[in-house]
């Protein structure tokens, strides 16, 4: 499910949030490299430009921010994570 005019499937990641779990997101970054990233997610926010992001911490425990229509594919992973911060979904 999609929701916000967002590609991103966001009720899965809210479900990983909400359980603790990381998720894996294929990303595109803005100068063209695109890969599988395990991370923590914490929040969506939209920014003033109007942009969907998701904010999460990654593997080595730093704070990163993504936008939701340059994210490919999400899955949800067995691996749960202890937050770092408030979870807000």
């Amino acid at each position: 499910m999609t929701s916000w005019r967002s590609g991103a499937p966001l009720e899965l990641i809210r479900f990983a949030g909400a359980n603790r779990l990381k998720v894996e997101i294929d990303y595109r970054a803005e100068w063209g490299r695109q890969g599988p990233r395990v991370v923590e997610p914490y929040a969506l926010r939209r920014t003033r430009d109007g942009n969907l992001v998701l904010f999460v911490v990654n593997d080595d425990g730093d704070l990163r921010s993504y936008r939701t229509d340059r994210i490919a594919r999400v899955s949800v992973t067995r691996r749960t994570f202890q937050p770092r911060y408030i979870i807000e979904f």
